[in-house]
C-alpha cells in the first residue's frame, strides 16, 4: 500500500512539475510576442509621424489629439484622429506603414469621418492609460496600445531618454483597460522606480536585475531587440537568470 501511495504521489508530482513548466513556457511565449509587437508598433509609429511632419496641413492641424492604428496584412494603417463637438473620434489623416516602418502610400487627408467603434476604444483606452498616475521618470512620455486575446486593451507608457545611450526602464506601465477603452482593470510596472539601462558600444551583452518578477517582461524583450545585444535579466525573487536573444527568452543553468 505504502509502495503503491508512492507511485501515486509521485504520478502527481510529475503531473504537476509538467504542468507549471507549460504554463511558464507559454507565459515566455506570450511576453516575446508583446515585446517583438511593441517594438515594431514603436518603429512603425515614430517613422509615420516623422513622415506626417513633412506634410504642411497636417503641421498646421491643431485638431489632431493621437493615432489609433490597425493591421493590414503584413503592415499598419495609422489614422491620426481628433474628436468632434459630439465627441465622437474622427479621422483627421492617414497612412500607411509597412512593418520596417517605410511609408505605402501618401499621407491622406480626411474628413473628419468618425472612425470603427474599435478604433474608437482604443483611442479612449490611450486617452485614459494617459491619465493614469505614473513616476516622472521622464519628461516625455510615449503611449502605444495593443490588443489584449479578450477584447481588452493592454496600453504602455514608454519614458522617453534625452540621450541615445541611456534606457528607461523604470516609470514604464503596462495598464490593462476594458474593451471600450473606459476602465482600468490593473496597472503593472514594467521596473522598478526609474531604473536605467545604460548601454555601451563595446559591450557585447548588458545584464539588469529584476527584484520583483519571476521571469522577464515585454519591455526587457522589447529592449533587446531595440539594441540588436543579448540581455541577461536576473530575476531575485527567485534567483534565476534569463537570456533575451533574437527575441527568445530562456533560463540560464546556474552551476549547483
Amino acid at each position: 500500500m505504502r509502495l503503491f501511495n508512492y507511485l501515486i504521489f509521485s504520478v502527481f508530482a510529475v503531473s504537476a512539475a509538467a504542468a507549471a513548466q507549460a504554463q511558464d513556457a507559454s507565459t515566455l511565449r506570450q511576453i516575446e510576442q508583446r515585446g517583438k509587437a511593441l517594438l515594431e508598433l514603436d518603429r512603425v509609429a515614430q517613422a509615420a509621424l516623422i513622415e506626417a511632419e513633412e506634410t504642411r496641413s497636417f503641421r498646421r492641424d491643431d485638431d489632431v489629439l493621437g493615432w489609433v492604428w490597425e493591421p493590414r496584412g503584413s503592415a499598419y494603417t495609422l489614422t491620426f484622429v481628433g474628436q468632434n463637438s459630439d465627441n465622437e473620434v474622427v479621422g483627421r489623416f492617414r497612412i500607411a506603414m509597412s512593418s520596417s516602418g517605410q511609408p505605402l502610400d501618401e499621407l491622406e487627408r480626411l474628413e473628419r469621418m468618425p472612425v470603427p467603434p474599435r478604433l474608437a476604444a482604443q483611442f479612449h483606452a490611450r486617452q485614459r492609460a494617459e491619465r493614469v498616475d505614473h513616476p516622472e521618470c521622464s519628461t516625455t512620455y510615449d503611449t502605444l496600445v495593443l490588443p489584449g486575446d479578450d477584447g481588452r486593451w493592454h496600453a504602455y507608457l514608454m519614458p522617453r531618454s534625452a540621450f541615445p545611450d541611456v534606457h528607461l526602464l523604470g516609470g514604464t506601465l503596462r495598464i490593462d483597460i476594458s474593451a471600450d477603452g473606459n476602465a482600468v482593470q490593473q496597472v503593472l510596472p514594467l521596473a522598478a522606480d526609474c531604473a536605467l539601462l545604460q548601454d555601451s558600444a563595446d559591450a557585447p551583452a548588458l545584464q539588469v536585475t529584476d527584484a520583483g518578477a519571476a521571469h522577464p517582461n515585454e519591455l526587457h524583450v522589447y529592449v533587446a531587440q531595440m539594441l540588436g545585444k543579448p540581455l541577461y535579466v536576473t530575476t531575485t525573487a527567485n534567483d534565476r537568470t534569463w537570456l533575451i536573444q533574437n527575441g527568445q527568452v530562456s533560463e540560464v543553468a546556474t552551476p549547483e
